[in-house]
């Protein structure tokens, strides 16, 4: 008689314990499941950014290197219009995921830059090309201008 009031008294004990605590538990539950999947969003949100950043980067590596095979076919620096004109780059290069692109020369150094297109909002990716490997052909620029 003893053994079954005292698992009857543990029963009633625990029920008394969970039945209010259930709602605590579940909203408890509720919020940490919110807090993993708007987690998991923004993770894929950064990725994507990262990935068009990175994309960005890489156009701007493919323009500089169409400036250098054009300065030292033709001895002369181009604007990124004339590169995609002359068919050094293809159209999409003016532009894409998410950025406009420019390119520059300034002194001795070539500048490439990617900045967010309007409506966009990512961070602006710069380039400088510059050192004794691009010494001989901005001396072959400067030579042609004189």
């Amino acid at each position: 008689m003893r053994r079954r009031n005292f698992i009857l008294a543990l029963s009633v004990l625990v029920i008394a314990a969970v039945i209010p605590a259930r709602n605590e538990l579940w909203q408890a539950g509720s919020r940490s499941f919110h807090f993993v999947t708007t987690w998991c969003q923004r993770r894929a949100k950064l990725n994507e950014r990262q990935k068009r950043i990175d994309a960005a980067s890489k156009d701007l590596t493919a323009i500089e290197q169409a400036e250098l095979a054009h300065i030292q076919k033709w001895g002369k620096f181009a604007k990124l219009e004339e590169l995609v004109s002359n068919r050094d780059l293809g159209p999409e290069m003016t532009g894409r995921h998410g950025y406009v692109y420019s390119i520059g020369l300034e002194g001795t150094a070539i500048t490439t830059s990617a900045y967010s297109a309007p409506g966009e909002q990512l961070p602006a990716v710069l380039h400088t090309v510059s050192g004794p490997g691009l010494a001989p052909v901005l001396a072959r620029l400067q030579k042609e201008h004189q």
